[in-house]
């Protein structure tokens, strides 16, 4: 009988320590049982079977033992038990308080394919654990208080998912790269400085989640992740990018936000793929003349940056659903005049706090808008005497075609006169114009003194709106 079938029926020569941590070890064998002995009782020489009859009861419970049943052992029982549990495991000791890796881990390790030890208080992993998890294809290391990995993590050559976020790493081990294999890797809410230089010769890796670090920035292979589609490195130090970035050309999810990019290279232009790119909070000043993405994105978000001025791909994102300007410093009319007529997908209209003073009249074509925010991005009562919405005196005229608008947000502008059809926004729930008028049930009423001149009656067609807020704050 092999050493798995002797573990799993009870041998007596057990593993020192295994009694001990078989109460908090979860483990399946391809959707199965690997233990499958649950009869503690006292074999012909007076021992018990399996492990000692106080922890039994709760191992039972935790990995769902079926009932053994009393027969007679035959060779081709032993066989099938041995093939049994050579199967690959699935083994989760996550939030158990753990500050040691487990033996019974180690008893196993060969045949683990799935490990979960997220949330217990390790603070290292053994490297002799590394060597031994040779089949391992998933690995989770997450929410621990690891400072470094070892260097054996190379030893994990069939590893395809790898997650230790929320630890205190500050580097990685320069020979993770020869994880070849990996797919996915989370370095999210760690401390990590820098990626090994070599990371570029990771290529399989699809998804790179590494928000909430210290990275100031990334090594020159890294344009070589030719399969990278997801990379996630939102709230980091990064202050510029590699010039072969634009390689990625399979990049869709590109997160970079809140960071310090002043500039971005020459060869992000040639980014082909993106569909969600958010550059919010970092210090750009320009945007590539070019994008190559710009048919493919759905979501474009660059809040709070120091845009003059729009590139001229702007008039030609056909599948732009969201996009978030806010908190930059455009000036007069940067949107193309045609700029409704080919973002018939925008759903989200966000460029609140900038000095814009005219908006095409495409604008109003857009059918399927459901939400506009133009106003300011400040907080009606921590606003003070300047202007923070943006510099707006008049809505396109057929404004009232945007039938799907239900969140309208067009305070501190200079807006003195609404459309005519304004009233014709039926589906509109939210409404904020600022220190402009206000309704009381079907009858209009100016404020005095109010810069608007002009408030059409059709606005009370607006029959579902909940919420209309007034603010006069002189």
């Amino acid at each position: 009988m092999s050493d798995c079938a002797k573990f799993a029926c009870g041998d007596t020569a057990t593993h020192d320590g295994v009694s001990e941590d078989h109460d908090i070890l979860t483990c399946t064998a391809a959707g199965q049982d690997c233990f499958s002995c649950n009869d503690p009782s006292p074999d012909a020489h007076g021992e018990e079977k399996c492990s000692s009859v106080a922890c039994q009861e709760p191992l039972n419970e935790l990995l769902e033992v079926p009932p053994s049943h009393d027969k007679v052992a035959t060779d081709a029982d032993d066989e099938a038990l041995e093939h049994y549990c050579s199967q690959k495991l699935v083994m989760n000791v996550s939030s158990q308080d753990l500050n040691s890796v487990p033996d019974s881990i180690f008893d196993v390790a060969d045949s683990i394919e799935e490990l979960d030890m997220a949330y217990n208080s390790l603070v290292n992993i053994p490297e002799s654990l590394c060597q031994s998890l040779i089949n391992v294809t998933r690995l989770s290391i997450a929410g621990n208080e690891l400072t470094e990995l070892p260097c054996t993590i190379s030893y994990l050559s069939q590893l395809v998912d790898l997650n230790v976020s929320s630890n205190k790493l500050t580097s990685f081990p320069s020979n993770i790269v020869l994880l070849i294999k990996l797919r996915t890797f989370n370095f999210s809410a760690n401390e990590v400085t820098r990626l090994p230089a070599e990371s570029g010769r990771l290529t399989s890796l699809n998804t790179v989640v590494g928000y909430e670090n210290q990275l100031q920035c990334l090594p020159d292979t890294f344009g070589l992740l030719r399969r990278l589609s997801t990379l996630e490195l939102n709230d980091n130090r990064l202050t510029c990018l590699p010039r072969n970035f634009g390689f990625l050309s399979s990049l869709k999810i590109l997160n970079l936000s809140v960071n310090k990019l002043s500039s971005l290279p020459d060869s992000f232009s040639s980014l082909k793929s993106v569909e969600i790119l958010d550059l919010t909070d970092n210090i750009l000043s320009s945007l590539p003349s070019r994008f190559r993405s710009c048919r493919q994105l759905r979501q474009l978000f660059i809040g709070k940056n120091c845009l003059y001025v729009l590139p001229d791909w702007f008039r030609d994102m056909t599948e732009l659903e969201e996009l978030v300007l806010s908190g930059n410093q455009l000036v007069e009319s940067p949107f193309p005049e045609n700029f409704g007529d080919i973002s018939v997908k925008l759903k989200t209209f966000e460029i609140a706090g900038n000095y814009i003073s005219h908006l095409p009249e495409s604008l109003g074509r857009l059918s399927c808008l459901q939400r506009i925010h133009m106003g300011s991005l400040i907080d009606e009562l921590e606003r003070r005497e300047w202007q923070n919405g943006n510099w707006i005196w008049k809505l396109p005229l057929n404004f009232g075609s945007l039938r799907a608008l239900q969140h309208a947000n067009l305070n501190e502008n200079q807006i003195c006169e609404l459309p005519s059809d304004f009233g014709c926004l039926t589906l509109l729930e939210w409404l904020d114009l600022g220190i402009l008028c206000f309704i009381l049930f079907i009858s209009v009423f100016l404020i005095d003194p109010s810069p608007i001149c002009h408030l059409p009656l059709l606005i009370t067609a607006s029959v579902l709106l909940r919420q209309f807020q007034v603010f006069n704050i002189r």
